[in-house]
Parts: structure tokens; sequence; C-alpha cells
């Protein structure tokens, strides 16, 4: 009876010793994808594609994100340089693409503007987020579309993507 009191308490001690350590931090759900240019965590069923014209390119099951750079070397003829600032390139993209001021919007404590906008294709109504973002080779346009009837779920969801952007 001495003993199995005596290994009681040493499996008390092992469990307290082991139970009081340091959690490790939940992993946020997702994948993260790097590149050379930047990191992204996108929902697990994303996947990696090759699309020409796009520096990256990510497809979901009812969604995609495809990501645009823009070099300084390209935009020197509007004067859009290295010096410009992202609100001066969100502009630009404003004028040519016919949209007003109105609709530029900077996320709050993300430090990032974005355009949100639906449009049709092939017959179908889709939501889009234009995340626009800098970094040392030029500006870059990360552009998330879903199908506009799972509106709700995108919004969060291409957000919740567009915060976790780390330009490198």
């Amino acid at each position: 009876m001495k003993r199995f009191k005596t290994f009681l308490i040493f499996m008390m001690v092992i469990t307290l010793l082991y139970g009081c350590g340091e959690k490790e931090a939940p992993q946020s759900e997702g994948v993260l994808f790097e590149t050379e240019e930047f990191s992204i965590r996108l929902p697990e069923e994303y996947i990696k594609e090759d699309l020409a014209g796009v520096r990256a390119y990510f497809k979901g099951e009812n969604s995609l994100l495809a990501v645009y750079r823009e070099s300084y070397e390209e935009l020197a003829a509007i004067n859009i340089t290295k010096r410009s600032t992202l609100r001066e390139y969100a502009q630009i993209v404003l004028s040519v693409n016919g949209l007003s001021a109105q609709e530029l919007k900077e996320r709050e404590g993300a430090g990032y503007y974005y355009i949100s906008y639906t449009a049709a294709a092939e017959g179908i109504d889709y939501l889009y987020l234009a995340v626009l973002q800098k970094n040392s080779e030029g500006f870059y346009i990360f552009t998330f579309a879903g199908v506009k009837s799972m509106e709700q779920r995108w919004e969060e969801e291409f957000f919740e993507a567009a915060d976790s952007i780390v330009m490198k």
C-alpha cells in the first residue's frame, strides 16, 4: 500500500510538472504560401497554380487569388517611383479603372488600401477584393474573387488572408 501511495504521489508530481509547461500558440488555420516577394496564409482548399501574366495564382473551390506586380521601371513613365506612396499608386489604379476615390478604403491597423466591387463574368456575379501593397521591387495588387452568392464568407476569408500578407 505504501508503494502504491508513493507511486500515486510521483505520478501527480509528474502530471503537475508537465501540465504547467508553456503551451504552444495555436496556429491560425490555413496554409502559408511563400514566394520571394511575399507570404500569405490562405485556407487549406487553395492550391498554387501557374498562370501567365501574374506573379502568383491560387485557386480555391469557388474562389481565387491572382497577384500582379508593377515594377518601378514600368511605372516611371507615369511618375510613380520607389518614393511614391501606396496612396499615390492607389489613386492611379482608381483613375485607370474609372473608379472614384470614394471606392478606395484603408484597412485600419493593417497598412494597406483596398477596393471592393462586383462584376459579372459568363453570366455569374463575382465579388472582388483588390488589395494594394508595396515592397522594394514595385507595387502589388492582390485580387481576390469569389462567387457573389457566397459574399459573407468571402468578405471574412478575403480580409483574413489580406491581413496575413507580409511583403519581403
